[in-house]
């Protein structure tokens, strides 16, 4: 497959469209390299449960599901507990809401920061190996070595985007964009994060972390379709422990520990006081953040119950 990727569409309308689910494409690429095992648990059909909790208070809902935000089209319809959850709330609160606005906002900071000043490039950062590797890959795909004038997390991203396109992910059948598009001119939506924040991650990773995460998304960038399959599956079933195992196979490394904290646990407790703030309101809520965030001893659905509220799976 060749990756059709001009000056112009690189530097603005690939980021405008992809910046969206930059954040998740980072912990897949982080995860992918030992995630998936060829062994599943099966769990009996009594046991199935879907990746929805609703989350109670004396005057309030919030149900919380967990998204993938990539998906094929034949990934709906979606189980009809989660549309009905959907249905009954007024409104829907996203990680980020993308609307027009937002998404241009988002292209051009991710460009700004994803971009080396002028007389800086990538090659400069990462070891004649992993240069060898980048440009037989560039070769192989057909890509411009504009490429170079990228930081290595970014490109990591678009590898790790490159493959899932071509295994036909695309952010508009993400769950995160299925809902927004059934919001749009019905439901009040808000977002729990900024552009601001969410960029502020990527600026604080380190040169050799960097190194690192592009190395691991163009040596393991095969094994995306078994994972990929992995995950879907169990979020289908509500499996929370093998979507948390998937997904942080690899942030276990030491290198990655304080990115995890950044990425995950900093901002799951964020999450979780802005969903606390509307179970203290009176209406009901749908709320969407990546799967991972809600799962774990660190997840948002944790957080909540150490906060006394009661929050079942659904």
């Amino acid at each position: 497959m060749k990756l059709k990727i001009t000056e112009n569409r690189l530097s603005m309308g690939a980021v405008k469209r992809k910046a969206i689910f930059m954040l998740l494409l980072f912990l897949l690429l982080l995860s992918v390299s030992c995630a998936y095992r060829s062994t599943d648990v099966a769990m009996h059909e009594a046991e199935r449960k879907t990746f929805l909790w609703k989350a109670e208070s004396e005057t309030a809902v919030v149900y919380l599901l967990g998204s993938i935000h990539v998906a094929k089209e034949d990934f709906y319809p979606l189980d009809d507990a989660i549309e009905t959850a959907f249905e009954a709330s007024e409104k829907l609160i996203l990680e980020i809401h993308m609307d027009e606005k937002t998404q241009m906002e988002a292209a051009q900071k991710f460009r700004a920061a994803a971009l080396y000043t002028p007389g800086d490039s990538l090659d400069k950062h990462i070891s004649r190996e992993l240069r060898e590797m980048l440009d037989h890959y560039l070769e192989d795909k057909h890509i411009p070595k504009i490429f170079y004038q990228l930081k290595p997390w970014f490109v990591s991203m678009m590898v790790t985007m490159g493959k899932l396109q071509e295994l036909g992910f695309r952010p508009e059948f993400g769950i995160d964009r299925y809902f927004q598009n059934k919001a749009e001119g019905d439901k009040l939506i808000l977002s729990m994060e900024t552009v601001n924040e969410q960029l502020s991650l990527f600026n604080s990773v380190s040169d050799s972390v960097q190194e690192l995460m592009l190395r691991e998304s163009l040596e393991t960038a095969e094994k995306m379709d078994q994972m990929m399959k992995a995950v879907m599956e169990a979020w289908r079933r509500g499996d929370t422990e093998r979507v948390e195992a998937i997904l942080t196979a690899s942030t276990r490394k030491p290198e990655y520990g304080p990115l995890f904290q950044d990425f995950l646990v900093r901002r799951n407790r964020k999450m979780a006081k802005n969903i606390e703030d509307h179970l203290k309101g009176k209406s009901t809520c749908f709320a969407i953040a990546g799967a991972l965030h809600l799962v774990g001893e660190k997840g948002i659905v944790r957080l909540l119950r150490d906060k006394g509220y009661l929050v079942e799976q659904q």
